[in-house]
């Protein structure tokens, strides 16, 4: 079986290749493929997509070349550890506040993301990078295991997978094999169906376990256990679903996203009534500019934006960003701002929104370009 791993980590290798050269970037089409397997069959963007999973398998494979002994976390820290990804997303989805916001812009798969795509993050964020990848030179996926909350949403849609790895009870000579291979952290010499949320899909259980057919990836027998269990967990995730698509419509953003790093351009505009503050505001640096809709570009989290920016007598009327690919957590709370900010100040020099400076700075860039380009 030693043969799946080596399939899995060219088809690692090549997303990260794809990831490297942009493809990613608002390919709307792969990333529902990729939610319609995990809903059907576990999380394989963690296992196979992800370009810090991927980092960080290639970092402890150099690990074991070196003779690094692998370490397991203690199963009492572990069993506590496994929720703090949970409650990380819960956090960022409901309580959106600058703290939160600022610690969340060091996420190093998001930063990753970012590299690899040409963008370069901070100095802080690509040190903190490098401290989780020597990190994964002890152990197997420190990211994954406690901090990613984009594999918290990619789980969480897992738990109502339709096929899964299970074993064979009668074949299983318990050699536990197949614990110490997990990179996740899960004993899988415990169980008959494989549910833990836990899971990636990374079948390292599978190839190292030394008996044929001891554990397989299949369907899910259909009995009256799993009617109950797919029962519960569907109507906790549609309920769910609800709640999220309401707090969404009620607050006109998008908390939920399923995504390598980017969502989908979501345009929104800030408008102000020309005729009550034309008397107000003077012109700025829309000065001695003709009356139009100018674009603009400017570089924001993970990629370009453009902007549409309305002159109307050498006064900014209107901004509007027809394009972005960054997060819309972090976009909005910059939408939300600096817009307004550039129209009632009728400058460029503003204020960036604490904990979403790239996406307020490609706001900003872009107004610039436009009004550049304008004269």
């Amino acid at each position: 079986m030693k043969n799946l791993q080596r399939k899995r980590l060219v088809a690692q290798l090549l997303f990260l290749l794809i990831s490297i050269t942009g493809f990613f970037i608002n390919y709307q089409s792969t990333m529902m493929l990729i939610i319609l397997a995990t809903l059907l069959g576990g999380a394989f963007f963690c296992g196979w997509i992800c370009p810090f999973g991927t980092i960080q398998d290639l970092i402890s494979r150099l690990g074991r070349s070196l003779g690094i002994k692998k370490k397991k976390m203690p199963k009492s820290i572990h069993k506590i550890l496994i929720y703090t990804r949970y409650i990380i997303l819960v956090l960022v989805t409901l309580f959106a506040t600058d703290l939160i916001f600022s610690i969340i812009s060091y996420d190093p798969r998001a930063n990753l993301t970012k590299l690899l795509t040409g963008n370069v993050p901070t100095i802080a964020a690509v040190i903190v990078i490098l401290a989780f990848s020597v990190t994964a030179l002890f152990y197997d996926r420190p990211f994954c295991n406690y901090l990613c909350m984009e594999g918290a949403k990619y789980s969480l849609m897992s738990s109502v997978r339709l096929v899964t790895i299970q074993r064979e009870q009668d074949k299983c000579v318990n050699c536990k094999k197949c614990d110490k291979s997990c990179p996740m952290n899960i004993e899988v010499s415990k169980i008959n169906q494989l549910t833990n949320l836990q899971c990636i899909n990374c079948f390292n259980c599978i190839s190292a376990c030394p008996i044929k057919k001891t554990l397989t990836y299949k369907k899910v027998p259909f009995n009256k256990s799993t009617k109950k269990r797919y029962l519960k967990l569907s109507t906790a995730l549609v309920l769910g679903v609800i709640a999220l698509f309401i707090y969404d419509f009620s607050t006109n953003q998008s908390l939920f996203n399923f995504d390598i790093g980017q969502n989908e351009p979501a345009a929104q505009e800030v408008n102000i009534d020309v005729p009550e503050v034309s008397e107000s505001i003077t012109a700025g640096e829309a000065e001695g500019i003709s009356d139009g809709v100018y674009t603009g570009t400017g570089e924001g989290y993970n990629g370009s934006m453009t902007v549409e920016v309305t002159v109307e007598n050498e006064i900014i009327t209107n901004i509007e960003v027809t394009e972005h690919s960054d997060d819309r957590s972090w976009f909005n709370r910059a939408n939300k701002t600096i817009p307004k900010s550039i129209i009632e100040d009728q400058s460029t020099d503003v204020n960036t929104v604490s904990g979403a400076s790239y996406s307020s700075q490609g706001i900003i860039d872009a107004v610039k370009n436009a009004l550049e380009s304008a004269r």
